[in-house]
């Protein structure tokens, strides 16, 4: 019993460690490192390979501590990325234990899914309370999608060796 009570607390700490690597790189390498203007996503992409590899669950509460760190990178006064990378974490969790094969296609898959909501969301608050333009958000949602896409394979391979333990 206490193996298994060792493993748990292994993972947990690779993925708070890998949370908080994701983090500084979010919030600190990427936000100098715009291509094209935008900085990517890699937050979102852990999220949801965290959810398929432990479920629900596992990815609701990992979702829940990615939300507060993406808030926090992205300087935002409200919950609404907490609510949502926590959402998302549930979501694909659901989808992964009882609709997704847990390999690498449904994880392109979801994480393209939840960039394009992501980025749904900052351009419906940019849009309503930004004044700003369909046009250019489309655009600059467009360069944010094809800049995130480059992480998704760096990311999901580390999150699957520890899901894998």
């Amino acid at each position: 019993m206490l193996k298994g009570k060792r493993r748990t607390a292994v993972k947990v700490l690779l993925y708070a460690v890998t949370l908080i690597i994701l983090y500084m790189l979010q919030a600190v390498v990427f936000s100098e490192l715009k291509l094209l203007g935008v900085k990517p996503l890699i937050i979102p992409l852990a999220v949801v390979g965290v959810a398929i590899f432990e479920g629900s669950h596992g990815g609701g509460v990992f979702g829940l501590f990615a939300g507060m760190l993406f808030d926090i990178a992205y300087a935002q006064p409200l919950i609404e990325y907490t609510i949502l990378m926590t959402a998302l974490g549930i979501a694909v969790g659901l989808f992964a234990d009882y609709v997704l094969s847990r390999r690498f296609p449904s994880y392109v898959l979801c994480c393209i899914s939840a960039l394009l909501l992501v980025s749904a969301v900052q351009m419906l608050w940019m849009l309503v309370f930004g004044g700003a333009q369909p046009r250019e958000l489309l655009g600059t949602a467009w360069r944010q999608l094809v800049y995130s896409i480059i992480f998704i394979a760096p990311l999901y391979f580390p999150i699957k060796a520890i899901g894998k333990m």
